[in-house]
């Protein structure tokens, strides 16, 4: 897969002018001529854009006329043009490795606008530290791994239908787990979808037997996963029913598992007076007929906005507006009043639920309602007033809540979850919808609270997103991984127990003793085996020892 040793030789330096954004406030010119003296292995050009088409064919073009082995790029960040500057580089026949992208736009030049002496120094001394980089790397390869052309989906709500649907529409086998007898989720315990205000139970029973009818879709009710190995390609999946364990390959995962109601026991007299429930009690009650009740109190954000859980649940306030409408167009004369700290811009038919006549009180955090035996009681933060509202029913608005196995599923999936037990996205704006290990995706309110519609739509992207890997045939990721030396190497497991993505495995090597080796498709280069190693066997490829070190040194020479 690699080299061992760095292929030293001539090195190629391209300072971008970069339309004048780094030639203004750095002197090119001079940085020229002080990056030459480095040696007669340094060659230095310089171009308006490099990135540019015309620019890649000129480093092209160099790069095969020098004969040379390392590039440095002196221009743009990394994140915006590394890969581009690579492949350039690649096409010529310099290792993607051994191109190095220093960052001078934003490191120097726009935090030195009007230093230009000060500035061109400090570009010499970064540029320097990328030739140490570039001429000290080790030639990696990429590494490739065959995909298997199946998918798993882990839940079976209206996300985990969704993308199981929309991946067998694609002609993709799919095996759907789901822990409970029956398919659908939460959505069987609604009454009424929202905005359509259509059969939620008989939506979900619709999705249910439509996915259970199609050949492409392996259903596993009254199942979990227990285990998962494997890397993005080539997952094995063990999953457990009625007792019986059987591992499923597949190439790529969506984890559905959606969340739970959270359950307020001892909460505005939950519990023990059996006039209040909550709003996913009521969807039943609705559902079966309001009998006599025609006074009802609906209490918001219990649960939620609070140290405990300091989250918006965002469900919750659409759930209400919505049931009040349908309790006011069964039941006219019904007297509903909505006590809330305030509602969410996002939230559906709130005008229309005024028109009705359900009146909406604010309430203090500090001064929650007080539910007693005849009344509701609570401080409206409007009229500044105390008042008493006689109820039949009092209906609590409770927020979502991450499920108790979420974090093992998570954990054995290799994702990191959040303070809430959701599962998080490493970067919501930069990677949304993208996860630590290449081919698990996520859907539904498993990572946040979320609407059928919301749910609906990231079950689509994340099918989406398995259709575009599994299609590939094949998967490339570059070589920023951890290696092991096996001579140096004791076993004793530390790397193993460190590691978040199940990376480092303990094997038997040859002479029969335990030795630790990096599956490569499932270290993303962290480095945090490499702290805990006690004998320092392990290094990462793209930044060797040896490197460090004449990285450090060009520093302290700068």
């Amino acid at each position: 897969m690699s080299g061992s040793e760095p292929t030293t030789g001539k090195v190629g330096i391209f300072l971008c002018e970069c339309g004048g954004e780094i030639a203004g406030p750095i002197d090119l010119d001079r940085l020229s001529r002080d990056l030459s003296a480095l040696g007669p292995d340094v060659s230095v050009q310089t171009t308006p854009y490099w990135c540019s088409v015309l620019g890649r064919r000129r480093l092209r073009a160099a790069i095969e006329k020098e004969g040379l082995d390392a590039v440095v790029v002196a221009g743009c960040s990394e994140r915006t043009h590394g890969t581009t500057m690579a492949e350039a580089a690649a096409q010529a026949g310099v290792n993607r490795n051994r191109t190095v992208l220093v960052n001078l736009l934003e490191h120097c030049a726009m935090v030195h606008p009007r230093k230009k002496t000060a500035a061109t120094s400090k570009a010499a001394r970064m540029v320097r530290i990328g030739v140490a980089k570039a001429m000290e790397a080790i030639p990696l390869e990429p590494v490739t791994t065959e995909v298997h052309g199946s998918a798993v989906v882990i839940g079976g709500g209206v996300a985990g239908l969704s993308a199981a649907r929309a991946l067998a529409a694609r002609g993709i086998p799919v095996v759907l787990v789901e822990r409970e007898p029956e398919l659908g989720g939460i959505l069987r315990d609604v009454n009424l979808l929202f905005p359509s205000y259509g059969d939620a139970a008989r939506f979900a029973a619709e999705m249910s037997d439509r996915t259970v009818a199609d050949e492409r879709i392996d259903v596993r009710t009254s199942s979990t996963v227990v285990d998962v190995a494997g890397h993005a390609g080539e997952y094995v999946v063990t999953v457990e029913t009625g007792g019986v364990t059987e591992d499923v390959r597949a190439g790529s995962i969506v984890l559905a598992t959606g969340a739970d109601v959270f359950v307020p026991l001892g909460l505005f007299g939950y519990g023990s007076n059996e006039k209040v429930v909550t709003q996913i009690e009521f969807e039943s009650v609705l559902r079966e007929g309001l009998d006599d009740a025609r006074r009802i109190v609906m209490i918001q954000c219990v649960g939620s906005r609070i140290a405990e859980r300091p989250y918006c649940s965002r469900v919750c306030c659409t759930a209400t507006v919505k049931n009040t409408i349908t309790v006011l167009e069964s039941v006219p004369d019904a007297e509903i009043t909505v006590l809330t700290r305030g509602f969410a811009e996002y939230v559906g038919d709130l005008d229309r639920a005024r028109e009705s006549g359900v009146a909406f009180l604010r309430y203090d955090p500090e001064r929650p309602p007080r539910v007693e035996d005849d009344a509701v009681r609570v401080f409206d933060v409007i009229s500044s007033e105390e008042v008493a509202i006689p109820y039949d029913l009092v209906v609590l608005a409770t927020p979502l809540v991450a499920r108790a196995d979420t974090a093992e599923l998570a954990r054995k999936l290799g994702l990191p979850v959040d303070d809430q037990g959701f599962v998080a996205e490493p970067h919501t704006k930069l990677r949304p919808s993208t996860y630590a290990p290449h081919g698990v995706f996520v859907a539904g309110s498993a990572h946040w609270p979320a609407t059928v519609t919301e749910c609906q739509s990231q079950a689509f992207s994340a099918a989406s997103r398995v259709a575009e890997l599994l299609g590939r045939g094949t998967i490339e990721r570059e070589p920023m991984i951890a290696a092991v030396d096996e001579l140096t190497c004791r076993g004793c497991g530390e790397c193993v127990e460190a590691c978040a993505h199940d990376a480092p495995r303990l094997v038997e090597g040859e002479d029969g003793i335990k030795i630790s080796r990096i599956d490569a498709l499932r270290c993303v280069g962290c480095g945090v085996c490499i702290r805990v190693c006690p004998s320092s066997a392990i290094t990462l490829q793209q930044f060797t020892p040896r490197q460090l070190l004449d990285i450090i040194g060009a520093a302290a020479e700068a």
